[in-house]
C-alpha cells in the first residue's frame, strides 16, 4: 500500500539548527507531492507562524495546528475542525500554572495573550515569529471563550507535568513539546488524532501515511500510522516508541527519508 499522505511537526523535525527549511528539503517535500502525495504540516504552532513555511513549500494540503486543536486549510481560509479546550478549564489551568509563579500564555481567537511582556515571550516570538499581546492582568481572568491551546514556558517543565496532568485528568491534555514548553489542549486534539481524521475525510487509511517528529506531542502522531518515524535528534522516550528512526533534523533528515521511498516507488496517491 503505497503512501498517500505525508504529515510533518516543524521545529527539529522539518526545520535545520537555525529554524530554516533547506533547499534540499524544498525539493524532496516537491517531488513526494508530484508523485500523488499529501504534505501535511502538523506542528504545536498557531496558523501564523506555520503560513510562511507552507507558503515555502507550496504545501497542498491543509495545516493541523496547535497539537491538533485545529485543521485548517490556507488554501481557501476554510476551517476543517476545531477541537477548543473549555474556558473555564482554561482559566482553572491559568490559576494553577499563576500560583505556582509558572509563565503562561493563552492562544484564542488567531493570537496570543500574556500578562506583561518579558523575555519569555519576547524569545518564544523570535522563534514562532509570531506576536501576541499584553493583557496587564493574569491570563486566568482574560479569558473569554475557549482557546485552542495554552502554554507554559519555562526552565524543566518537565517537573511539573505529572503535577497538571493528574489535577486536570481527563479534562485536557498536557504534553512537552520542547524541554521549556509544557503545552495544553482539549484531551479530544492531538497531533495524531486530528491526522487520522484528516485522512478519514480524504479517504486515507492510517497505514497510507507517513509521519514524522521529535518530541513527546508527536507520539500521538507517529505511533498512530503505519510510517511512524521519529528523528535521530529526538529523545530516547520518543525514539524507543517509533516505529522507524530518520537522520537527524540538520541532515535533512526528512528529505532522506523522503527521496529513499521515492526510489523504492513507495510515495504516490491522488492530490486533492
Amino acid at each position: 500500500m503505497s503512501v498517500k499522505m505525508i504529515a510533518v511537526d516543524l521545529d527539529n523535525t522539518l526545520l535545520d539548527r537555525q529554524s530554516l527549511v533547506t533547499e534540499h528539503t524544498v525539493r524532496a517535500v516537491r517531488s513526494a507531492m508530484e508523485a500523488g502525495a499529501l504534505f501535511v504540516l502538523n506542528s504545536g504552532r498557531m496558523p501564523d507562524s506555520m503560513i510562511s513555511f507552507y507558503r515555502q513549500l507550496s504545501a497542498n494540503a491543509p495545516m493541523i495546528c496547535y497539537n491538533g486543536a485545529l485543521t485548517w486549510d490556507p488554501r481557501d481560509g476554510r476551517e476543517i475542525a476545531s477541537l477548543a479546550l473549555d474556558a473555564d478549564v482554561a482559566r482553572a489551568i491559568s490559576r494553577k500554572a499563576e500560583k505556582m509563579g509558572i509563565y503562561i500564555q493563552a492562544f484564542w481567537g488567531g493570537s496570543f495573550y500574556f500578562p506583561e511582556h518579558n523575555e519569555l515571550n519576547a524569545a518564544y516570538s523570535r522563534k514562532a515569529k509570531v506576536y501576541g499581546n499584553a493583557i496587564h492582568k493574569p491570563v486566568s481572568e482574560s479569558i473569554p471563550q475557549p482557546v485552542y491551546k495554552m502554554l507554559m514556558l519555562g526552565e524543566n517543565m518537565a517537573q511539573y507535568l505529572d503535577t497538571f496532568r493528574e489535577e486536570f485528568a481527563g479534562r485536557c491534555s498536557f504534553v512537552l513539546s520542547t524541554p521549556t514548553y509544557l503545552e495544553c489542549v482539549s484531551s479530544q486534539a492531538g497531533k495524531g488524532v486530528a491526522l487520522i481524521r484528516l485522512g478519514e475525510t480524504l479517504g486515507i487509511a492510517p497505514e497510507e501515511i507517513m509521519a514524522f517528529g521529535d518530541e513527546q506531542n508527536d507520539l500521538d502522531m507517529i505511533t498512530r500510522v503505519k510510517y511512524g518515524y521519529a528523528m535521530a535528534n529526538a529523545s530516547e522516550e520518543v525514539r524507543s516508541q517509533a516505529p522507524f528512526v530518520a537522520p537527524a533534523h540538520d541532515e535533512d533528515g526528512v528529505a532522506q527519508v523522503l527521496e529513499q521511498a521515492l526510489r523504492d516507488g513507495l510515495i504516490g496517491g491522488k492530490p486533492c
